[in-house]
Parts: structure tokens; C-alpha cells; sequence
């Protein structure tokens, strides 16, 4: 009887170590399962070319190439229309183009930062084909100097301010540039002439 008991009790708790075993490699796993999620599920920090403040917004734009053209683009608040300064131009400003142009610049990316790098000349960031000046809300100044392409025709090397240089991709780049070139108006639409018939006329 003894014997039948002892056996039992080695039965249960057999049965309990295998239930406890079990127990801990699906916490285990679960735990696992949670890392990985949380893992995947947390974006990579983005490094913008331009980091400002949520608050501060670019009130006045002004691109200058090295032969001499400019074109600069102003407004007084976020919500005002942008109004085209120089060159004056006869037409209306397209707006919206200009803000459209000003948000992708803002949301261009850094694919690459060279930190120790100092000669600009190889890059062509000792003088700038292009510069980008942009006047903020808040009072302050700040530039985008333009260099050479990468090897790969993609990407510009520019600076900001006085940061090291860094890589970024053309296509937002390259919208900004082609304001000096096609500058962004709306033609006034010219009225026709009347034309009167008189009577008798064929």
C-alpha cells in the first residue's frame, strides 16, 4: 500500500516538473515573441537635414547659384501666401509651388554624415555651386551650401551651417534649385480683343 502510494505521489510530481517545464518555455517564448515585436514595431531615429523646432516655421527663402542669379520667395506667417521678391515678376506668385518645395526640403533626409572630412575642395563644398539661405520665424539664419554630385549621380554633398559635411539624395535638392531657373509664377491671363462686326461686312 505504501509502495502504491509512493509511486503515486513520484506520478504527480512527474507530472507536475513536466507542467512547470512547460510553463516557463512558453513564458520564455512569449517573451521572446514581445522583444521581436517591439523590436520591429520601433522606427529607426531619422536624421533631417533640417532639424528645427516643430514651432518654428521658414518664413523667407533665397537661392543663389555661383554665376550670379538669385531668386528669393517671402511670407510673413505659416498660413500667408509666399510672395516671389527677386526677381520681381509681374505675374502672381505660385504659392503653393513654393510651399510645396519648401516642405520637401524640410523633410529631406541624411543618408550619410562625413564627420572628420575637412577637404571640402574634393567635394565641392569650398565653393558652392549653389547656396540655400533660409530665414526662420524665430529670427534666426541658416545655410545650405550645394557641392558636387556623389559617384553615383544621386546624391549632392552639401553643408549645413557650419556642420560637417553630409550626403543627401538630389531629388528634393534639385526642386529647390530649379526655382532660379523656372521661377515659380502664374501667368495673368491676357483678355482678347473684342470683335465688332458692322453691319454690311462679310
Amino acid at each position: 500500500m505504501i509502495k502504491r502510494f509512493t509511486l503515486l505521489l513520484l506520478i504527480i510530481f512527474i507530472v507536475l516538473l513536466g507542467l512547470l517545464f512547460v510553463w516557463k518555455n512558453q513564458k520564455l517564448n512569449t517573451t521572446n515573441v514581445d522583444a521581436n515585436l517591439e523590436e520591429i514595431s520601433t522606427p529607426e531615429s531619422v536624421d533631417l537635414l533640417l532639424n528645427f523646432s516643430e514651432d518654428v516655421f521658414v518664413r523667407d527663402i533665397k537661392i543663389f547659384n555661383n554665376e550670379g542669379e538669385s531668386i528669393e520667395a517671402t511670407r510673413e506667417t505659416e498660413d500667408d501666401a509666399w510672395i516671389l521678391q527677386e526677381p520681381p515678376a509681374q505675374d502672381s506668385t505660385d504659392s503653393k509651388a513654393i510651399s510645396d518645395i519648401v516642405s520637401s526640403l524640410e523633410l529631406t533626409t541624411v543618408d550619410m554624415t562625413l564627420a572628420d572630412f575637412t577637404e571640402f575642395d574634393t567635394i565641392g563644398l569650398k565653393v558652392p555651386s549653389y547656396r540655400i539661405e533660409l530665414g526662420l520665424s524665430d529670427g534666426s539664419t541658416h545655410e545650405i551650401q550645394i557641392g558636387n554630385e556623389t559617384i553615383t549621380n544621386s546624391q549632392y554633398y552639401v553643408r549645413f551651417d557650419q556642420s560637417p559635411p553630409k550626403v543627401v539624395s538630389k531629388i528634393n535638392i534639385d526642386r529647390v534649385l530649379d526655382l532660379i531657373n523656372t521661377p515659380p509664377i502664374i501667368p495673368t491671363s491676357t483678355p482678347q480683343p473684342e470683335i465688332t462686326t458692322t453691319e454690311g461686312s462679310p
